[in-house]
């Protein structure tokens, strides 16, 4: 029998004002379940709502060929659910499962049901320069230790530069148009909000690496980040993030790198003392239909 105290509700008709504000007090704040954040990676997304927001989950849904799917949104490494009860989670879970046949999502929670699990990078601040490098690797002390004094680290403000400075470079193939304009968005809006810095290297005034932060709480993400040949070979993406890191102590708690589950990514960011932390991947198709094959196919290009 279906849960009365669980509904789903469209971000229209959400009272958002309520739904920010209880992630912002919550002992866990995510900024990607603030509700402007998911206006513009997901646009028209729905939520499940326990009661008078008791306990609420965002619901990145869309539609094709008459079908109702659910996939992670790009810029989105997982989804979460906020609740002031454990009984409130386990009922949007059960509505969650009852309601959407087409599933292929991450959660930043352990659940029983899910297939499998992905992994992210994320490190505690600690109170000094001194503790800070103490966790850093020996490689990355050496690369530090020999940084021309050429190189330059500040803020600049141009979400253009950094798009095409980052494209140019990276030409990641899943990330087509559409999701560059979202992160165009989210950049802009976070600069003019104040939760968010570009910070980049620059050498003989050409910028060689730079770097999209979002800062929230006590949290500090790493969302984007690149760097050219001459960087590379002068190790400025080494001395950015520690630039960032440094700037960090005493005022933020924890420094996510949003996390890849390759190992080369992977292994850059653990030497700077970042621990691996893991998500849950939930992902079925209960379709009963000759198209069910198609339906799991695009959901798999499309996540």
């Amino acid at each position: 029998m279906r849960n009365s105290n669980v509904q789903i509700i469209n971000h229209k008709e959400l009272d958002k004002v309520i739904w920010d504000k209880k992630i912002g007090a919550s002992a866990t704040p995510s900024f990607f379940m603030l509700s402007w954040v998911l206006d513009i990676l997901h646009p028209n997304w729905d939520a499940l709502v326990y009661l008078n927001y008791e306990a609420f989950m965002p619901i990145p849904k869309a539609q094709k060929y008459g079908l109702t799917y659910v996939f992670q949104p790009k810029f989105i490494r997982s989804l979460s659910i906020f609740n002031e009860n454990e009984d409130h989670r386990s009922a949007i879970i059960a509505i969650f499962r009852e309601t959407y046949s087409l599933v292929n999502i991450n959660l930043d929670f352990e659940l029983k049901e899910s297939n499998s699990n992905g992994v992210f990078q994320k490190l505690s601040i600690p109170s000094s320069c001194e503790l800070l490098h103490n966790d850093y690797s020996k490689n990355a002390l050496r690369v530090i230790s020999k940084l021309d004094r050429g190189i330059e680290y500040k803020l600049f403000y141009d979400a253009g530069t950094f798009i095409e400075f980052f494209k140019k470079i990276k030409n990641i193939k899943s990330l087509k148009s559409n999701s560059y304009s979202k992160l165009h968005q989210i950049i802009n809006e976070t600069l003019k909000r104040e939760n968010g810095k570009l910070i980049a290297a620059f050498y003989n005034g050409e910028m060689i690496a730079c770097g999209f932060f979002i800062f929230f709480q006590k949290q500090v993400y790493f969302m984007k980040g690149t760097v050219n040949k001459i960087g590379r070979e002068k190790g400025a993406f080494y001395g950015l993030i520690d630039f960032v890191l440094q700037s960090l102590i005493g005022s933020f708690e924890n420094f996510d790198f949003i996390g890849s589950n390759d190992k080369g990514v992977a292994g850059f960011y653990k030497k700077f003392g970042a621990q691996d932390f893991s998500y849950s991947i939930l992902k079925y198709n209960t379709i009963k239909t000759p198209i069910k094959q198609l339906a799991n196919l695009y959901l798999q290009v499309k996540s």
